[in-house]
């Protein structure tokens, strides 16, 4: 897939060796309540410093906000600034596999400060979990020994197409793994498309990646 995407002048960091400019975690996820951490670089390309307004918020799969943190921010001409927020979320609804793949929406945007209006915003969907590989129970989900069988993905579809598989390829591919009851994949050899863990993270799959390393 190609695209073209265009943003303002104060914007969310495009150029972080390709990632999305937020990243969002969960320290210590349980049952009665997680950390929520977010990262977001907010680059400016104007000539002159700019005060803005980070905001984060968790929304729950009805579009209610669960969680929310907010910073201000001084952002230097032509720079980036990494602006850390977090909060808290009591008896989180946890991302369990296949079993409950709950998912909420990270939303991150940036306004001027003083300003109404955001000049952009960053929306994921994530799960909260808890993973964790025990010598004695294997591996371990929100606590839970969870059993992982599945196969390993490449990219590749049809003869002729080679690694030019379109979302509709990838989406049948994964309605043939939903059938033969996989819960993890493994990623095999390089880095795959967005719509590749998207469509994991809403089936319930765990997923092995490959590290960008040669």
């Amino acid at each position: 897939s190609v695209r073209l995407v265009t943003t303002a002048d104060v914007h969310l960091d495009m150029q972080d060796y390709g990632g999305p400019g937020v990243y969002f975690s969960t320290p210590d996820a349980t049952a009665q309540q997680t950390g929520l951490h977010w990262r977001a670089r907010v680059a400016n390309e104007r000539a002159r410093p700019q005060h803005l307004l980070v905001t984060a918020r968790l929304r729950d799969a009805d579009g209610n906000v669960a969680a929310a943190a907010q910073r201000s921010v001084l952002v230097p001409a032509h720079g980036v600034a990494a602006v850390d927020l977090d909060a808290s979320l009591a008896a989180p609804h946890l991302w369990q596999g296949v079993d409950d793949p709950y998912l909420y929406a990270s939303e991150v945007t940036v306004t001027p400060a003083g300003g109404t209006a955001p000049v952009d915003e960053v929306t994921n969907q994530v799960g909260i979990r808890d993973i964790r590989l025990d010598p004695e129970r294997g591996l371990l989900l929100n606590g839970r020994p969870y059993r992982v069988h599945g196969v390993n993905v490449h990219l590749t579809y049809v003869p002729g197409r080679g690694v030019a598989a379109t979302d509709a390829d990838i989406d049948a591919d994964y309605r043939i793994l939903g059938e033969l009851g996989v819960t993890g994949l493994r990623y095999s050899h390089y880095q795959h498309n967005e719509h590749s863990y998207a469509l994991a993270d809403r089936m319930g799959l765990l997923v092995w990646t490959e590290l960008p390393l040669t």
